[in-house]
């Protein structure tokens, strides 16, 4: 006979349970219970999703926990909304005897505790408080071996061992009849708990901000004193931007979002006067002049003509999502303040699940089932016996572990801990155990702060711009439309430009032509799926001025800013509201149920209707129908666009005009191939390690020399970092040598040394090497007046062709770069003034030109037409170049160039972006 379960872990129980929320639900509905029940361990992640789909099909829902108590395991049942809320304070802070009400404690394992409590039950106990407990991990029997597999997962052991350690478990499956019958008085006490449980509510309004006394008038006030700050052309840009505040603070108050503006003003205050860098905005939060005078973001929206509506409906009962970028490097201090100002039980990070998908998934089966580990990151699930198939079908999205989400920040006027558990850290922020749309359901608003990358490197840049030049950087006063920064952009230097540092948008940059902010933001909107397909159109309506299949006016020229092109959401809103006439809110919706397969019927009527009535005709309808049906469903959000070309400008205009600056920083964690070639082409030569000159740790800059830093060395010690004197100068290298080991610097490490040239003597550095032993046995008995117990005797050696090629490897063996390899002596191109180095390639005009470099690789290709040809790369020192065609006849003797690293004069001729050898000539040595 069926009796229901006390005791259910759900597969929140990280790896220890196969059963799914479905699982337990379906259970009771198959045996006619009124109830489900959970009762995880310590945790209660799967809760919300739990009580609500209890909602759905009509269960009540029943709360409980598996904890350590001392030296004993209890089951904790809460039942009724108190024991509930103690419930969720164990969760967070672990069991108190001060915190059972409304709660049965059953005792599980080990020493009893806690019996002195009113609802207290033994499990499995003869006595009469004993009840029956089984702990249920799985729903059927023939589910076992699922469960072991997730336990081989977590212990990383094959499925075979798993299936012989839990045999004890065997049994602990949900779907099975229980051994007493209704009337042993271990079954009764089931009942006599089930009947205390009431149903109740877990979710209020307790969420709402309210930490301001009177927000409302403090937003105005603060907005209109911001508003002050501004200058206006005249009374009436005044009057535009006066109107258009007062309607978005009349929405942002009458919606109750006061407070939440006023915490993110003020964070990001307090972050931009304490020198953490915050980016100018992200997503649709940047169509708001009241974030705009609030100093939340840095983007004028009526300047570029975005909405409120499309951050903040109206019509809409939505929670406002403003998104703040912040530098990666100093984000844990603005948490910090925020835990500091609002208190550590109103502010907290939030928790994310982690789940199974598919590459992940097959690995883990394969090595479960005894795959050698070399070839578990190659397994392919069509190898996969029937069984293998089965269980990768049930652990796909399976949970697995949990994470902290990357921006999300939960505050909170009430204390969290009353509201949703916590997973409560000292020192640092708590962590909610619900995820964030769970935690909508409490009205808790999420604050998102994310770290970026580019905004810390930028945050640098300037930092020591500004101190070593004693300036002060205001960008505010930087023209965003300098023809020398999009000069730069243009001639392809983008390495670690925000947004535009790919190859493809990199191709599309140099075909297109940027040359304002705008054309930035344009760029970035359109190099995205779906907007994708619309960039020949792009470049043709630029360069050809074509009106083809263009929109009537006056809508084709309020698409100036994309070139007739619908791209920008913000677009589809305006054209929208004109046509039916109605306000942004309206159509805000309206191009949101666009995209739903449902509602385009509708709205098609809708559109076509009030567009005939307001007079445009059927022919010019179903034109622009054809747009923004076509474009709604991926338009891009202007308002983000605009935001990160912001970024992107920024760092470009930082690279035009201190690119010592930008380039030292980005070498500290970037020293990719293309970064170095990038360098070299930007005017500035590599240098290898130098005595004096070179740092341990960073890139060195002395006018136009890059020296590599002393841990880019391979094979030198830990302890030679510790040891050595950063920066320090010698009369000699006899003196260099002498005090390095007087430093206990180890004779291997000073080998190295020697070999890559670090000490850059007259002598050739095998001397050196040849004569360490001497001078390290000389530099051990020096007496503190400097005079050696013993004289030194250095021997002269010989310097043969063998030795020189010995040495020419090593830079390459210790520092994995050879600057030699492809170097070519700068009186070449002095003597021949038609000679041009292959780094100018880019800025090439549509002409031919000769030029003088080595081969990097060579690939062979077939054209449309179906001729072969071969792509050629040259290079010279680290740069390599883009590909060249070449399609004549002296490919041997080129690969023969390749292989022997011979230099090659190339006449290379230019047809718009198409690079082509028409003559080559080989210079072997």
């Amino acid at each position: 006979m069926y009796h229901p379960p006390l005791f259910v872990r759900s597969n929140f129980t990280f790896l220890k349970s196969t059963l799914r929320i479905e699982d337990i639900l379906d259970f009771s509905l198959s045996k006619g219970y009124k109830h489900a029940l959970i009762t995880d361990f310590k945790n209660s992640y799967a809760w919300v999703n739990f009580y609500k789909s209890c909602r759905k099909k009509g269960l009540k829902p029943i709360f409980g926990l598996e904890v350590n108590y001392l030296n004993s395991i209890v089951l904790l049942i809460a039942f009724n909304k108190t024991g509930y809320e103690n419930l969720i304070r164990t969760s967070t802070y672990g069991l108190s005897p001060h915190h059972l009400e409304g709660i049965v404690v059953i005792h599980l394992d080990g020493e009893v505790t806690l019996s002195e409590h009113s609802h207290f039950y033994m499990a499995n106990s003869e006595e009469p408080n004993g009840v029956y407990v089984q702990e249920n991990k799985f729903l059927n029997k023939e589910d076992y071996e699922f469960f072991c597999l997730l336990r081989s997962i977590e212990n990383q052991s094959l499925l075979s061992e798993e299936l012989e350690l839990n045999r004890h478990f065997a049994d602990d499956y949900l779907n099975k009849e229980c051994p007493y019958d209704e009337n042993s008085h271990l079954v009764k006490n089931i009942y006599r708990i089930l009947d205390l449980c009431q149903d109740y509510e877990i979710f209020d309004n307790s969420g709402k901000l309210q930490f301001f006394r009177n927000s409302n008038e403090t937003l105005r006030q603060l907005s209109d004193l911001a508003l002050k700050r501004l200058t206006f052309d005249s009374d009436e840009s005044f009057r535009i931007y006066r109107e258009r505040l007062d309607l978005e603070l009349s929405v942002v108050i009458q919606k109750g979002f006061a407070d939440y503006f006023l915490i993110v003003q003020e964070a990001v205050s307090w972050a931009k006067n304490n020198d953490i860098c915050i980016g100018p905005g992200r997503g649709s939060v940047c169509g708001s002049l009241l974030a705009y005078v609030l100093g939340i973001t840095e983007v004028d929206p009526i300047k570029y003509e975005l909405y409120f509506e499309r951050f903040l409906n109206p019509e809409r009962e939505i929670i406002p999502d403003i998104d703040i970028d912040i530098s990666n490097n100093k984000r844990h201090l603005l948490l910090e303040h925020l835990r500091d100002r609002y208190g550590s039980d109103h502010v907290s990070l939030i928790i994310t699940f982690s789940t199974f998908k598919s590459k992940n998934s097959v690995r883990e089966i394969a090595r479960s089932f005894g795959l050698p580990k070399e070839k578990v990151d190659s397994a392919n699930e069509n190898n996969f016996s029937h069984k293998q198939k089965e269980l990768l079908n049930r652990i796909l999205d399976f949970p697995k572990n949990s994470s902290i989400h990357a921006a999300g920040v939960i505050i909170s006027s009430a204390p969290l801990s009353s509201l949703v558990p916590l997973i409560s850290k000292e020192n640092s922020l708590n962590v909610t155990q619900w995820e964030a749309d769970d935690l909508k359901e409490l009205n808790l608003i999420k604050f998102d702060f994310l770290a970026l990358h580019h905004l810390s490197v930028m945050d640098e840049i300037v930092n020591n711009i500004e101190d070593d030049l004693d300036l002060d950087l205001d960008w505010s006063s930087i023209d965003e439309n300098d023809p020398k920064v999009y000069e730069l952009l243009i001639s392809g230097k983008t390495s670690f430009i925000f947004q535009f540092d790919s190859p493809k948008i990199k191709e599309l940059i140099q075909k297109f032509k940027p040359s304002s902010l705008l054309d930035l933001a344009l760029l970035s909107a359109i190099h995205r799926p779906g907007a994708s397909d619309q960039i020949p159109a792009l470049l043709n309506r630029k360069f050809s001025n074509s009106q083809k299949d263009s929109l009537p006016e006056p809508f084709n020229s309020r698409l100036g800013d994309t070139y007739g092109l619908i791209i920008y959401q913000e677009q589809v809103m305006q054209i929208i509201s004109q046509i039916t006439s109605s306000h942004f809110g309206y159509s805000d919706n309206f191009r949101r149920n666009l995209s739903d397969p449902n509602k385009i019927e509708e709205c098609s009527k809708t559109f076509f209707e009030r567009g005939l009535k307001n007079g445009y005709s059927e022919k010019d309808l179903n034109l622009i129908w054809s747009y923004i049906s076509k474009f709604a469903s991926y338009g891009f959000n202007k308002s983000h666009a605009v935001a990160y070309a912001i970024i992107s400008y920024r760092l470009l205009w930082l690279k035009t005009y201190y690119p010592q600056y930008f380039y030292k920083e980005i070498l500290d964690f970037s020293d990719s191939a293309e970064c170095f070639s990038e360098i070299q082409s930007s005017g500035f030569n590599f240098q290898y390690p130098k005595l004096g000159t070179s740092l341990l740790k960073e890139f060195f800059f002395s006018n136009n020399s890059i020296y590599f830093p002393l841990s880019r060395i391979v094979k030198l010690s830990p302890s030679f970092f510790e040891k050595f004197p950063e920066g320090k100068r010698y009369d000699s290298v006899l003196d260099a040598l002498k005090h390095l080991v007087s430093l206990k610097i180890s004779k291997e490490d000073l080998l190295i040394l020697i070999r890559i040239g670090f000490f850059q003597s007259k002598e050739h550095p095998h001397f050196w090497a040849s004569n360490l032993d001497e001078v390290h046995s000389f530099s051990l008995f020096v007496r503190e007046d400097n005079q050696s117990l013993f004289d030194l005797n250095l021997s002269d050696v010989e310097i043969t062709d063998e030795i020189k090629k010995e040495y020419r490897a090593y830079p390459s063996k210790y520092l994995g770069i050879d600057l030699d390899r492809w170097s070519l002596n700068s009186a070449v191109f002095e003597k021949n003034a038609s000679l041009r180095s292959i780094i100018s390639l880019p800025t090439q005009k549509e002409s031919s030109q000769k030029y003088l470099a080595f081969l990097s690789s060579i690939k062979a290709a077939k054209s449309s037409a179906g001729k072969d040809f071969w792509w050629l790369i040259f290079a010279e020192r680290l740069y390599i170049s883009q590909r060249v065609a070449y399609f004549g006849s002296e490919i041997k003797s080129l690969q023969e160039a390749l292989s022997m690293n011979y230099a090659v004069l190339a006449t290379i001729d230019r047809n718009k972006d198409f690079f082509t050898v028409s003559k080559v000539k080989v210079f072997k040595r």
